[in-house]
Parts: C-alpha cells; sequence; structure tokens
C-alpha cells in the first residue's frame, strides 16, 4: 500500500484556510442577507422614527388638537401642559412619561429618543428608538433588534461550520494514522 506523502502541516493549514473562508463567508451572506431585507422593506432604517417625525412635526405644531392619528405610527407620544407638565393625553407608559418630562426640561442625545415639539399651551412629547427594526409590528415586539439576531445567527452558522470541518479534519487523521498503521 502506498502512503501518500501530505504532512500533517499541510492539513492544518488547509484546516486554518477553511476556517478563514467559512468565517468570511458567513459574514458575507449576513450582511447580504441584512441589506436585502433592508431593499426589500423587511427592515426599517435606523432613523425611519425619526424621518417619520420630522415629517410630521410641522402638523402636530399647528394642530388645533394633537390626536393619535397625527403621530407617526407605531410610536408612542403623550402631551404635557406648558406650566404643569400634567399628562393631557397619550400613550405612554409611566415610566415613559417620566422621562417625557425630564426629556423638556433637559433633552438628552442618544439612541432612546423623547422628541419634543413645543406648542403654544403644551407639548408634545414623541418617544422612538434610532435602531433598526422590523416593518412588522409583531416582528418588531418579538425581535427588537435585528442586528443581534442576525449576530447570533452569523455565530449559529460559523460554530456548524466549524463542527463539520473539524469532523473531516478529525477524520483525515484518523485515515492517515490508520494508513501509517498498516505500513509497519
Amino acid at each position: 500500500m502506498e502512503i501518500k506523502k501530505t504532512s500533517m502541516q499541510a492539513y492544518i493549514i488547509k484546516f486554518i484556510f477553511k476556517i478563514a473562508f467559512c468565517f468570511i463567508a458567513s459574514l458575507l451572506a449576513i450582511f447580504l442577507i441584512f441589506n436585502y431585507m433592508i431593499n426589500l422593506h423587511i427592515l426599517l432604517p435606523s432613523n425611519y422614527s425619526q424621518q417619520m417625525v420630522e415629517k410630521s412635526k410641522e402638523t402636530i405644531k399647528n394642530a388645533k388638537e394633537v390626536t393619535s392619528e397625527l403621530i407617526p405610527e407605531n410610536l408612542n407620544y403623550v402631551i404635557l401642559d406648558k406650566q404643569t407638565l400634567n399628562v393631557k393625553n397619550g400613550s405612554m407608559s409611566d415610566s415613559e412619561i417620566k422621562k417625557a418630562k425630564l426629556s423638556v426640561k433637559d433633552p438628552q442625545i442618544g439612541t432612546n429618543v423623547y422628541e419634543v415639539i413645543e406648542r403654544s399651551k403644551e407639548y408634545c412629547v414623541i418617544h422612538y428608538h434610532l435602531a433598526v427594526q422590523f416593518k412588522n409590528p409583531m416582528l418588531r415586539k418579538l425581535i427588537p433588534y435585528p442586528e443581534i439576531a442576525l449576530i447570533a445567527l452569523f455565530i449559529i452558522i460559523l460554530l456548524i461550520a466549524l463542527y463539520i470541518l473539524s469532523l473531516q479534519f478529525s477524520n483525515r487523521i484518523k485515515n492517515r494514522i490508520k494508513q501509517i498503521q498498516l505500513c509497519y
């Protein structure tokens, strides 16, 4: 029986290159899936809510009364009296209302935004996140941060690829050892 003269070092180098290829291919696949989902409007860009608030700002400022129909879809809001900061109307939870009242006095910059729209006798505060999110409200509640889900998917794909490559590598080594044992 003739033994193929391939060194252990060559097996290891091939294994490392396969791992690198799997890593790059998985990363590229996740990137393409993410872009595909944005292009099909399955995912909304991170500034989508901000754009919707900007478009409706003038309408809200000039409206006789602020109603939920004036507020962009899927966003929470509260109407606060300008003098007392008492709640007149809105859809925010109590904890969000506390943050909204604080944002009237001291606007915060970050990904968790409370946009204050000043009106003649009241403030309209709209809450939104600067984050990529699903267009579908059910998916948005189920998976609030799609980027994290895609990173988890990347890790799962990579772990599966590493497992398969490890099995291949160990089988090659076993076969190589058997060939050497048969020769001696």
